[in-house]
């Protein structure tokens, strides 16, 4: 059985409020090769698509406004819901199956999608657009084409949203003229570097202990280890308290014992939140 693979998104903002909904996907069972230092290897293709086209309208542009998009969001919504019922009723799914997950549609690295994720990961999109300057800063470059498979005619590279506008009313005339064809909108350069240059960088949230004068650490109390980090791979303790996370307040410490619970098969009562008094190596940011 085949499936939708989402691999990422790639948002153009036109207009303080207008939207080229760019994503990257690929179907499960079509493949490409790619060249890389080790050789060349196989890997589920990929590539770009405008949601905004996802079958909502045949008619519809490659652009939308956030209240189009927020449109399509409620439509997909009832439609996912509804298909889910009917599959209920048929015994498809169980009856405690949830009625958001979207069929055949899954994100990169394994993992079923519900309607409340794709909101989240459409509005973080928009959220997250850039103008078709800042894409030509970093280097990556925009096109409109018409095609009729398997040709395809390029219109133009914008390099404004102004010429982005004249590019796309140019390509609507031709398709007038000639309705066997179809308008594209995409990126000339490959999946890997455009998701590269959307990427968001991670924050850094690690408590320097020299800013504090006071800290808090998390100790397990079976074997006398401080927590030091968790990850995919499993949770980290060191003995050393000096070498551990250091959390700036209680809250926090509480929040990562109840992820630590959420991997583990410890409980609450292994834990211990220590305050650690820090006076003596205090030292204050704007001094450092």
């Amino acid at each position: 059985m085949s499936y939708e693979i989402i691999h990422g998104k790639c948002f153009v903002k036109l207009e303080e409020d207008l939207f080229i909904p760019m994503l990257v996907n690929g179907s499960s069972n079509c493949y490409e090769s790619i060249y890389t230092v080790r050789g060349m290897r196989d890997r589920r293709e990929r590539h770009f698509s405008v949601w905004a086209k996802w079958g909502f309208d045949k008619e519809a542009k490659d652009f939308a406004t956030r209240k189009q998009i927020e449109e399509n969001l409620k439509k997909w919504d009832k439609t996912v819901r509804e298909e889910n019922l009917r599959y209920q009723e048929s015994n498809i799914i169980s009856k405690d199956a949830d009625l958001t997950n979207i069929s055949g549609l899954v994100r990169y690295g394994g993992g079923n999608i519900n309607m409340r994720g794709w909101k989240t990961f459409i509005r973080n999109g928009m959220n997250n657009a850039k103008t078709i300057p800042e894409l030509i800063e970093k280097g990556l470059t925009l096109y409109i084409a018409v095609y009729k498979y398997p040709n395809q005619d390029t219109i133009g590279y914008p390099k404004t949203t102004e010429e982005f506008f004249q590019m796309y009313k140019e390509a609507q005339d031709f398709i007038k003229k000639n309705p066997n064809h179809s308008i594209m909108v995409s990126f000339n350069d490959g999946c890997d570097r455009v998701l590269r240059a959307y990427k968001q960088p991670r924050k850094h949230t690690r408590v320097h202990r020299s800013e504090l004068k006071e800290y808090f650490v998390i100790k397990n109390l079976k074997n006398g280890y401080y927590y030091s980090r968790g990850t995919r791979r499993g949770i980290y303790w060191n003995e050393c308290e000096s070498w551990c996370k250091a959390f700036r307040t209680k809250k926090d410490a509480e929040h990562s014992i109840k992820r630590i619970l959420n991997r583990t098969f410890m409980t609450k009562d292994d834990f211990v939140i220590q305050l650690i008094d820090n006076s003596k190596n205090f030292r204050p940011f704007e001094n450092i």
